[in-house]
């Protein structure tokens, strides 16, 4: 399966299909590729692709920076729950996919509205408990 991002002026190509993605890295390099996954095994750093793109279950703090220390995006399928949503969008990754456009873009408003200081607490929280 192919999916293709037509975002205003932006393509992207992203499968399951590792193949697919290393067709579309040598043959379209301007585009961004993002490879989907559900098992997390191996070298991050080898893979021609811009995103990687994990299952829900798979985004741990861990892998994500993993990912990020591969000089690669981090994205995380599907998201559909209000935990999930204000979780990632809280999050180091660099996008989500869910099907819930409307609650992703309400929590994102209510998390934009907060001050620096429930921004820190939100933080300091989080890293006591």
């Amino acid at each position: 399966m192919i999916l293709i991002s037509l975002n205003y002026d932006v393509i992207e190509f992203i499968s399951l299909n590792y193949d697919v993605i290393e067709y579309a890295e040598r043959t379209y390099p301007e585009f961004d590729t993002g490879t989907l996954v559900f098992v997390s095994v191996g070298n991050v750093s080898r893979l021609t692709c811009d995103y990687v793109l994990m299952e829900e279950e798979l985004a741990t703090e861990a892998r994500i920076s993993r990912v990020h220390y591969a000089d690669k995006r981090v994205g995380v399928w599907t998201v559909n729950t209000e935990a999930g949503i204000r979780e990632f969008l809280s999050s180091r990754v660099d996008l989500i996919i869910t099907d819930r456009i409307d609650l992703a873009d309400k929590i994102q408003a209510e998390l934009d509205e907060r001050s620096d200081l429930e921004i820190i607490r939100d933080v300091i929280g989080d890293a006591f408990g």
